[in-house]
């Protein structure tokens, strides 16, 4: 790893003991912002691996920087105990607004040697190539993107219906505070008391400097831990000597045979504008029976609902009650290259008693 940034992770101090690490389960990848988590389990006894997203570097020219990313991931097991995963990301951007980024994979909180790198990610805006560096097999692959990525200026970024749970309540803001002479701006995305993330984002950086999200199995937090504003070293942005480089085209993505789209690879997802709560059913409230209902639906290029239905089933009217608040929503609809187009997604609607 570059010299500059080798210089940061020391100041970090991170410990990662050494330990056997047994992935079990790969998490359910979310759709967008953030945090890649499952929040929801079938068997609340499996300990599960997720997959978080680090800081996105913003392609913004005039503001170099570098950068350690600390992660932790921490897990609420049945017993007691909290199962704990850490990793760290390198990430950079020169004053061309060229951007370095890193994956490295999550280690045990006792393992003590810097975690195994993943994949190296760079990008000119310049030309708008992206170049994506597999470590293991010593191969870039290119792509020139169809639409170059654009600096995203808000600091409060939208709900992303589609996270499992609840949708957002309640946005609060949580105004500004200082961090190492930067000034961050804060936001609280509730879904309830104990379900939410928090984002502190840096005006000056156009970066997210801490995301936390919190909810009753799990705990995840992205926090860039060290920075200099300083130059970086130019050798962060420029292909290394022992990588082959292979050309990859990029395809605009296509609509399966019933002419719905699936988000990613350009299509971005709808966004809730409207949920009602749904309602308990008299013989649940009875039995205080309360679980998450698994809703498939299509959001159409309208933003309405259409065919919805249960893919994970409750007891005692509560599909029904599910079905009843879903078909109710009303979303901006998912979008391709700025065009709206229908899409495919699931939802949890969760019963709670509190």
């Amino acid at each position: 790893m570059r010299r500059s940034i080798k210089k940061l992770f020391r100041k970090t101090r991170i410990c990662f003991k050494r330990a056997r690490l047994s992935y079990l389960v790969l998490v359910t990848t979310l759709l967008w912002f953030g945090l890649s988590v499952s929040r929801g389990q079938e068997d609340p006894n499996q300990i599960r691996v997720p997959t978080i997203s680090g800081v996105f570097v913003n392609p913004v020219p005039g503001a170099p920087f570098s950068a350690t990313v600390e992660i932790v991931s921490r897990q609420k097991l049945p017993n007691g105990s909290v199962f704990t995963l850490k990793t760290i990301n390198y990430i950079a951007r020169d004053s061309l607004g060229r951007t370095h980024n890193e994956g490295r994979r999550l280690v045990s909180d006792s393992y003590e040697e810097e975690p195994p790198l993943s994949e190296i990610h760079i990008y000119d805006p310049a030309t708008g190539v992206s170049t994506r560096f597999d470590p293991s097999t010593l191969i870039a692959r290119q792509t020139k993107l169809l639409a170059p990525a654009v600096p995203n200026s808000k600091s409060v970024p939208d709900p992303n219906p589609n996270v499992p749970g609840s949708p957002v309540k309640q946005v609060n803001d949580l105004g500004t505070r200082v961090f190492k002479n930067l000034s961050l701006r804060g936001t609280r995305q509730s879904r309830s008391a104990t379900d939410f993330d928090e984002y502190w984002y840096s005006p000056d950086l156009s970066i997210y400097m801490s995301r936390k999200h919190q909810d009753p199995l799990w705990e995840q937090t992205v926090t860039v831990a060290e920075f200099d504003r300083q130059e970086p070293d130019p050798s962060n942005f420029t292909l290394p000597p022992d990588y082959k480089v292979v050309e990859v085209a990029e395809k605009l993505p296509s609509p399966d045979a019933s002419g719905i789209y699936h988000v990613g690879n350009g299509v971005l997802p709808p966004k809730l504008v409207y949920a009602p709560d749904p309602k308990f059913s008299p013989q649940a409230r009875k039995a205080k029976y309360q679980g998450v209902a698994v809703v498939s639906l299509i959001v159409d290029a309208q933003g309405k609902p259409q065919n919805v239905h249960i893919v994970k089933h409750l007891q005692m009217g509560l599909d029904e009650q599910a079905l009843a608040a879903v078909t109710q929503y009303k979303f901006k609809p998912a979008t391709l290259q700025g065009k709206p187009v229908p899409v495919e997604v699931s939802i949890e609607v969760n019963f709670r008693i509190y």
